[in-house]
């Protein structure tokens, strides 16, 4: 019974990372601040156009100001 708890192989997690071959662009909180949103843009635009990868944007937090 011991051996069949212990003698099992352990489960493999991959380990959390980017794949080879992929860019991403994390956009942080923006606070209302559309002018800033537009010119971030423009640059990753810009930035993936020239990448020979996959590009991938992600935002996180909020994109109003409270209020």
């Amino acid at each position: 019974m011991l051996k069949a708890l212990f003698g099992r192989k352990k489960t493999v997690i991959p380990k959390p990372g980017v794949p080879e071959n992929v860019r991403v662009y994390a956009v942080g909180d923006i606070h209302g601040r559309i002018d800033l949103l537009q010119d971030l843009h423009r640059q990753i635009v810009d930035d993936a156009a020239v990448a020979a990868v996959r590009c991938v944007v992600v935002y996180l937090g909020d994109y109003i100001d409270r209020g």
